[in-house]
């Protein structure tokens, strides 16, 4: 028997998950929905930074020319905001839709080469990774028990595009365990010190 590499050994508990559930991911539901939600905060951006714009302060260049390749969800082109102060370039770039712990993330970078996490996820608590051990069907240890029903039935898709239940969250790469909602404020505030000297 041959060894399986974990790629193959976690399509094959998806497919199984799957059938036993009797759902299927809705692929390009999702891919519209993080989309959608891209262009939204992106949409957002530009309204909070009208007003420096205005006066010449800040250029602002929403750009479609990343290619993104996530399994699953295929090839797609996912556009780009730049934001320009002088010479220095702040730039928001669509990684994927399919994170751990998310439902998809954004990269803030600057110059000089501070960087910033976005991220999309219907909780502000840090991401957790539960552990289950079973022999056979039976489950002998579970880090997290969970009551089967109070578990989500809505797709990632319709979860995504819920603004009252998914929002986008600042994380830190240097400090994962912590998420700042993202507003204008606190836009302003990681902003200004990604252009700071």
């Amino acid at each position: 028997m041959a060894i399986e590499t974990l790629e193959e050994l976690l399509k094959k508990k998806m497919e199984a998950e799957q059938i036993k559930s009797g759902t299927e991911i809705d692929w390009d539901g999702r891919k519209k929905a993080w989309m959608n939600r891209i262009n939204g905060l992106f949409d957002d951006i530009e309204e909070w930074l009208k007003p420096i714009q205005e006066r010449n302060l800040l250029i602002v260049k929403k750009i479609n020319s990343i290619t993104l390749n996530e399994e699953y969800i295929g090839s797609y082109i996912a556009p780009i905001l730049d934001m320009f102060a002088g010479t220095d370039r702040v730039s928001l770039t669509p990684i994927a839709t399919l994170i751990v712990g998310s439902y998809g993330r954004i990269d803030m970078t600057g110059p000089k080469g501070r960087k910033v996490m976005l991220i999309i996820s219907d909780t502000d608590s840090p991401a957790t990774v539960r552990i289950r051990v079973a022999i056979g069907n039976e489950v002998v240890e579970d880090s997290h028990p969970m009551n089967e029903r109070n578990m989500e039935t809505r797709s990632s898709a319709d979860i995504i595009h819920d603004r009252k239940v998914c929002k986008w969250y600042f994380v830190d790469p240097s400090e994962r365990t912590h998420k700042t909602l993202v507003t204008k404020e606190s836009f302003e505030k990681i902003l200004m010190a990604m252009l700071q000297p």
